[in-house]
């Protein structure tokens, strides 16, 4: 998909239906989980957690309440996908109108 971004802008992804249960949603430089955005990504399950943690698809479906926001610093390009599945549940998300108010 894309978004156009506002600078300083925050998106959150709500996470806390059922049907998320064993999807974490995560953010990467490239359509691999291991290149994972660490700057300006925040995850939540019940409250503000690691990265591991949120991962972790035992204490994410668990969790009665889970997100993620992000916060881009640059206009760079970057992807979302599904920690266990990968790109296959995923996409790109461009940042075109990053710096437009």
């Amino acid at each position: 998909g894309t978004v156009n971004w506002v600078q300083d802008g925050t998106l959150r992804f709500e996470q806390s239906a059922s049907s998320n249960d064993g999807h974490p949603l995560i953010f990467s430089t490239t359509t691999s989980r291991d290149q994972y955005l660490t700057s300006g990504v925040t995850y939540y399950l019940d409250g503000a957690v690691t990265y591991s943690q949120y991962t972790n698809t035992t204490t994410f479906n668990a969790a009665t309440t889970r997100y993620v926001e992000v916060t881009p610093s640059s206009a760079t390009d970057f992807y979302y996908l599904c920690y266990v599945h990968g790109i296959g549940m995923g996409g790109a998300i461009t940042t075109p109108n990053f710096n437009r108010l």
